[in-house]
């Protein structure tokens, strides 16, 4: 089929671990397609084309894409990305697996941050452009609308990516590894558990996000 299967490193995996808090249960495959062809078999029901990876939702299977040599992408940068949705996969349910994806700001804002993912903003081109931007419609699940023609993944995932450092620096480790291990197993539930993790809304928070970002906090 044009693809080849390889074993994720050990030390990638151990590193993920740590980052998350969370163990993998089953071993992970990395397939890379070689053309879009491949891809398109692999997923004949999604277009992949805009994505440098695709992980199963048993998070036991990743797909890197050929966008990766056609933008030139850190191939260990995405990797590390994939894997931080397989991780959270092998910890959780399918069903809430999809739904963490479909909800999108924390799975792709962690996904995000343990890749350290040059491909979008940087760090300093998303400080300026969010002084003057509302946040809240690319974090939380409730304002977000992806179809918008605004609607830009290479702001939106450094957003979410700042969010999560945020929360983590402002609310101390284990607040946010208590969030985490929560929303995985219930993600439906995310506003209520965000509010008893952290004391506020996901809405509030993301306000005081903002403040600190303008006021150069």
């Amino acid at each position: 089929c044009g693809t080849r299967n390889s074993e994720v490193s050990a030390t990638m995996m151990a590193e993920a671990e740590a980052f998350h808090q969370l163990k993998f249960h089953r071993r992970v495959k990395v397939i890379a397609c070689k053309n879009w062809g491949d891809c398109a078999r692999a997923w004949p029901w999604m277009n992949v084309r805009p994505l440098g990876g695709v992980t199963l939702g048993t998070g036991d299977a990743i797909y890197l894409t050929p966008k990766l040599k056609e933008k030139n992408f850190s191939v260990a940068e995405f990797l590390r990305h994939e894997l931080s949705h397989a991780i959270i996969s092998q910890n959780t349910t399918i069903r809430n697996s999809m739904k963490l994806t479909d909800q999108a700001w924390f799975s792709e804002g962690i996904a995000v941050w343990f890749g350290n993912q040059t491909s979008y903003l940087s760090q300093a081109e998303f400080l300026e452009k969010a002084k003057t931007s509302d946040l809240t419609k690319l974090i939380d699940p409730a304002r977000m609308d992806r179809s918008s023609p605004d609607w830009s993944a290479r702001f939106a995932y450094p957003a979410q990516r700042y969010f999560l450092e945020y929360l983590k620096q402002t609310y101390g480790a284990e607040r946010f590894h208590e969030f985490l291990a929560n929303y995985i197993h219930d993600p439906d539930a995310y506003q209520k558990l965000f509010h008893e993790t952290f004391g506020q809304s996901l809405s509030d928070a993301v306000r005081q996000f903002e403040r600190a970002i303008r006021s150069g906090q």
